[in-house]
């Protein structure tokens, strides 16, 4: 049967964004859900929506819009009625005069128009947008709705208030905090940044390594969120001027207890607070759990079980090195067994590991720790981080000499972290002798199971951020094997080191994450993203 085929059609068969049988297929399936083909495209992502837009405004002769552009503060969105902003269709842009423009994906919505311009009493000019972009400006419109509890209170009432117990549950900043943090918890958020500027105030969810506006308070209500935040983590609200530590227990709507770290330093505008969220599903994680493949998961068991040697573990901050480190103590935690750890801070609490907590304050440092540590014959010792030759040759020694040492360094990759120790001043010799195996890793965003059909184009949905959900763990691992051992004594080059690497079996981490995308576990672009 001959389809008949609309002129938007004809133009994506002729620019080869549709196959005649995908459009035939496609117009079906509008027709059964009672929508536009172009409505049908948005909904199910079934071209990049970036692309579909600028075709979108060719054919139709609008103006195309970026949305990044557009300043989310200056939206005149009072003029809106809320169920058209609900509905997720369009979005009032910015007025002048007697004209409101409004971001419009679909062209077919000009119901919506015509009842915002019979709302409004206003001029109405629609302006195509990526639909991607639409939808992620809504919801985070609807998300700083969520937090409008500030917007209430009135000059004498914020006076009122900030002359009464910043303890007192029903305050309107206590609530706004205690709603935040439950929401960081349900997004799994890693982070929670509140962030103070010369005319605005900005508060964003770091998720799955990538941070995300989530509302803008008035300002003037930047000093009470920083006073409620320092009463919680038990800080000095009268100092302004010097970076505080401490932290505080949240207990989310399902009665789970969440540790909340809280780190303030001052800048021009005001108190920068990041508080971080350590999940309690992070405390007891395995390292069969940690994302390793098989062969990996062997190697670092093996490792794992001498008596004495070095493993580092390297990457960016927020790769995972503290998990994996954790992990390891999981798998060493034996009552038969002297293990300690000097971390800068404490993360999470292990029991039957003796942490120790640095503190500069008192001259405790790693070094300082470290010596006496060795002083109560540990059977293992777990660093928080090598940052000086001093502490770099405590740890050698201390792998050479009947001790398990685990720690991290930053370093792109496994191969780097040998220079890296060199260049600090670790003799060859010692170096060779003393490391077993280096890890290095990082963290990939995973794509949503929902959208997991379009993994060329991710896309948004209610499970998911822009198309990821969650994130994994991609190792590359190098053993130090009798082979790379005589080329570190010889002073070989890294390409020489990484080529044997690679001869004994090394996975790198382009050769791992590729492996991931494979399964569509994540995809190419988030690949590049995160490894070069």
């Amino acid at each position: 049967m001959t389809t008949i085929i609309d002129a938007f059609v004809q133009r994506l068969l002729a620019k080869q964004l549709l196959t005649a049988s995908q459009a035939k297929q496609y117009q079906q399936h509008a027709s059964s859900e009672h929508c536009s083909l172009i409505s049908y495209l948005l909904q199910h992502h079934l071209l990049a929506t970036d692309q579909l837009a600028i075709e979108i405004a060719e054919h139709f002769n609008l103006p195309l819009q970026d949305l990044d552009d557009v300043d989310a503060t200056q939206m005149p969105l009072t003029l809106m009625p809320e169920a058209l902003l609900q509905s997720g269709k369009l979005l009032p842009l910015w007025q002048r005069d007697q004209c409101l423009f409004i971001g419009i994906a679909d062209p077919a919505n000009v119901t919506c128009l015509r009842e915002l311009k019979f709302h409004t009493g206003l001029q109405t000019q629609a302006m195509i947008v990526d639909h991607t972009k639409l939808q992620q400006k809504l919801a985070s419109i609807a998300q700083t709705k969520q937090y409008a509890i500030l917007n209430h209170l009135t000059t004498e009432q914020q006076s009122k208030h900030d002359n009464t117990d910043p303890h007192i549950d029903d305050a309107p900043v206590v609530r706004f905090i205690n709603t935040l943090l439950s929401d960081a918890i349900a997004k799994k958020a890693s982070d929670i940044h509140f962030e103070p500027y010369i005319n605005y105030y900005r508060i964003r969810f770091r998720i799955d390594g990538l941070l995300t506006i989530i509302a803008e308070p008035p300002s003037q209500h930047a000093k009470r969120i920083t006073t409620r935040i320092k009463v919680m983590a038990k800080l000095d609200i009268t100092e302004h001027r010097l970076p505080q530590d401490g932290h505080f227990c949240h207990t989310d709507p399902n009665h789970q207890p969440y540790d909340c770290r809280v780190n303030v330093i001052p800048t021009v505008s005001g108190e920068k607070i990041v508080i971080r969220i350590l999940d309690p599903a992070n405390t007891a994680i395995k390292i069969h759990e940690l994302g390793m493949n098989a062969l990996q998961n062997t190697l670092f068991t093996q490792v794992l079980a001498r008596t004495q040697g070095m493993i580092l573990v390297t990457g960016p901050t927020g790769s995972g090195k503290t998990m994996t480190l954790y992990a390891a103590l999981q798998a060493l935690n034996d009552p038969a067994k002297n293990i300690s750890s000097v971390e800068d801070p404490v993360e999470i609490n292990l029991t039957g590991i003796n942490q120790i907590n640095i503190n500069s304050k008192t001259n405790l440092t790693f070094a300082t720790a470290l010596r006496a540590l060795l002083r109560q014959d540990p059977d293992s010792i777990m660093i928080g981080e090598i940052r000086d030759l001093e502490t770099a040759e405590i740890a050698v020694k201390a792998a050479q000499t009947g001790h398990l040492v685990l720690s991290t360094l930053h370093t792109n990759n496994s191969i780097e972290t040998i220079n890296r120790l060199l260049n600090m001043g670790i003799p060859r010799f010692q170096l060779a002798n003393a490391i077993t195996l280096i890890i290095a890793q990082r963290l990939v965003r995973k794509l949503c199971k929902h959208c997991q059909n379009n993994s060329a184009n991710p896309h948004s949905c209610r499970h998911c951020n822009n198309g990821y959900q969650g994130r994994i763990a991609v190792f590359e691992m190098l053993s130090i094997t009798d082979q790379i051992n005589k080329l570190i004594l010889a002073g070989a080059d890294q390409h020489t080191i990484q080529q044997q690497a690679l001869n004994n079996g090394m996975q790198t981490l382009q050769a791992a994450s590729l492996d991931l995308v494979k399964q569509n576990i994540t995809d190419l672009a988030e690949v590049n993203r995160m490894i070069n």
